[in-house]
């Protein structure tokens, strides 16, 4: 009896060391396990790729964003253990929120090759506009994902069940300072990957090097938490930089061609039509048309400048072209394409506004759907447009399918136009007609009497999925017809009149009809991407002497041509994009071209110098002291 008494204290503290010491061991490798692999399994639901995993693990190891991404999981997960002190619900929560964030980061990757970010939870309605692709799609890549979630938390839950008793203490003073070493632990854990998180982010960002990137950003680098963190607002400005930068492009060779005396200066008129496109884009073959929807852009091309620009999106992200066009920006230079007036509601944007205002011209900003969509009556606002009018105060609001047509769109420019005065007038139109019929409208949409049928020649496509080809394809008619109009209305008048029409992107339809049509996201061929990313422009006026030539360019670079054709006084900006221009004529996410049109792999030194300055500039306006809000300023 001694010797029970004397061997059971020993025996048992022995054995409560031991297994204190292997519930330690599991915890810290189930955490360490958990986040090493989560960003592989996350990266092959995203991607859906056809490789082995010891492949994509041996692809993936070498890449710094990998360490940091499984460092912060690892803290997220062991901040969760110290404030519950449960492993399997630690890792339950982290399971639930990762997945939630890898289906929204596919959702957004399969659309636009973008991943989910975090700006994007302040697009409300943009957001919605993935609704139609929530549904879960059961295949082996959701059950490799489901299972590698699963399996964890299981394990983690046994291991708390057997060895939960570990690390009981018996008195209350005990347990309260064991409690307040825990949240002093994961106050700690939390501030240094705070920390940790903001200086690789930093060092990630440089805008001073694009020698060490690749021109072309696909986002390969697929992780998750590391885009939905990553942001623009971390480049790392510095003043004397962007002097040098403002200077540099100062030196450059100015644009050509005389000025016009100011009382010939024209009024300009630009629509920027939602998913207008050219069907001959259309892969041969692929589909036919019971008459031609471009008909009447061909006849128009005979009395027009015409030809194709390049979009740094496709499917979505609208408002990329519209900035890019409004103020000489290239929003490939931004993490996000759709996120440059988040950025600016607070901060005025330099636009064509300014420069219009500067010349005495009445600027008015017309887009026929809800002010707040994106924020457009705060941003048209801050640019400085004298009028805005949304839906609400449209005198004409005839519907095609469920939004205002392009056709009322037009009526609603030539009232304008005519009740200016004696003022030059700069109006700016956003259509909305042949946008895909997802987002929310106080119209449920009416039934239209299509005058152009579809037929899709390989494959068949569900009865929603033609009706919205069907759609679509119609809407591009009436687009066309819709500038028509306005080319025969301005053709009667005697006041000089510069026309403008381009699009923003094509629209995203379902996968399967991507792949019917014959366009697939993952491709690498130059002249789909070219057909993909192209987006038609049409440019009539009564006043310029000399048609512009369109060989793909940016959207960023349309109005700085249409200045300088039309002998329009010149800007700091202006003599920017005229540079960048000359050295790049399409910089965009998937393409890049010299300034002679050819294809480019590798960048020149003048290239790479005249890329970082211009990006200084445009960090500078968002970020910086913002040494650039004249940048539209004319020189008279």
């Amino acid at each position: 009896m001694k010797l029970k008494i004397f061997e059971n204290p020993v025996t048992g503290e022995k054995r409560v060391r031991e297994r204190r010491f292997l519930y330690i061991i599991f915890v810290v490798g189930l955490m360490i396990a958990y986040s090493r692999y989560l960003p592989i399994i996350q990266d092959l639901y995203t991607a859906r790729q056809n490789v082995r995993m010891n492949d994509l693990i041996n692809d993936l190891y070498v890449n710094p964003i990998f360490k940091f991404e499984s460092i912060l999981l690892f803290c997220i997960v062991a901040v969760l253990y110290c404030l519950i002190r449960h492993l399997g619900i630690s890792i339950l929560i982290t399971s639930v929120g990762m997945f939630v964030l890898t289906q929204a980061g596919y959702i957004k990757y399969l659309n636009r090759r973008e991943l989910f970010r975090l700006d994007d939870l302040k697009l409300t309605e943009a957001a919605g506009m993935a609704t139609s692709y929530i549904g879960i799609k059961v295949d082996r890549y959701l059950v490799i994902l489901l299972i590698f979630f699963i399996l964890f938390t299981v394990i983690a839950w046994m291991v708390e069940r057997q060895y939960r008793d570990v690390f009981s203490f018996g008195t209350e003073k005990k347990r309260r300072i064991v409690f307040g070493i825990r949240i002093i632990a994961a106050i700690m854990i939390m501030l240094g990957g705070v920390a940790y998180t903001r200086h690789f982010m930093r060092s990630q960002k440089s805008i001073e090097n694009v020698e060490d990137m690749s021109i072309i950003d696909t986002e390969s680098d697929r992780y998750l938490v590391y885009r939905f963190l990553e942001n623009d607002s971390i480049a790392m400005i510095s003043y004397e930089n962007v002097e040098e930068s403002y200077a540099f492009f100062q030196e450059q060779n100015g644009e050509s061609g005389a000025l016009r005396d100011e009382k010939d200066y024209p009024n300009v008129i630009v629509i920027m039509n939602e998913s207008w496109w050219n069907t001959d884009n259309f892969p041969e073959g692929r589909v036919s048309f019971s008459s031609d929807p471009m008909a009447v852009y061909r006849e128009l091309c005979k009395k027009c400048s015409c030809g194709y620009l390049t979009s740094n999106v496709y499917g979505g992200g609208t408002v990329s072209s519209e900035a890019e066009f409004l103020t000489g920006f290239n929003t490939k230079y931004f993490v996000s394409a759709s996120g440059i007036y988040e950025d600016t509601k607070k901060r005025k944007l330099p636009s064509l506004a300014d420069y219009f205002n500067a010349l005495d011209y009445k600027t008015i900003a017309i887009h026929p759907y809800y002010g707040t969509f994106y924020s457009r009556d705060i941003i048209y606002e801050s640019m400085g447009f004298d009028k805005l009018i949304f839906e609400d105060s449209m005198d004409y609001k005839e519907i095609y399918s469920k939004y205002i047509s392009d056709e009322s769109l037009a009526n609603q420019i030539i009232k304008e136009y005519e009740n200016k005065g004696n003022e030059k007038s700069f109006i700016w139109a956003l259509s909305i007609a042949n946008h895909r019929r997802h987002l929310k409208y106080n119209n449920d949409g009416i039934d239209v009497a299509y005058p152009i049928s579809v037929h899709t020649n390989m494959g068949t496509l569900t009865e929603q999925e033609q009706e919205d080809v069907t759609n679509y394809v119609n809407g591009i008619y009436y687009a066309n017809l819709a500038f028509q109009h306005l080319v025969e209305y301005f053709e009667r008048e005697e006041e000089p009149v510069i026309l403008v029409m381009f699009g923003d992107h094509i629209p995203n339809f379902q996968p399967v009809s991507m792949d019917t049509l014959g366009f697939r996201k993952e491709t690498s061929d130059y002249g789909i991407l070219t057909k993909m990313y192209s987006i038609p422009v049409l440019v009539w006026s009564n006043c310029m002497d000399e048609q512009l030539i369109f060989q793909g360019e940016n959207i960023s670079y349309l109005s700085e041509m249409l200045l300088e054709k039309a002998g329009m006084p010149t800007t700091d900006m202006t003599q920017v994009l005229h540079t960048m221009r000359q050295r790049l004529i399409t910089d965009s996410r998937f393409l890049v071209r010299d300034g002679e049109g050819k294809l480019v792999e590798y960048l020149q030194e003048d290239q790479v110098m005249a890329l970082n300055h211009f990006k200084n500039i445009q960090y500078d306006v968002l970020y910086g002291e913002s040494r650039g809000q004249d940048l539209w300023k004319p020189r008279r």
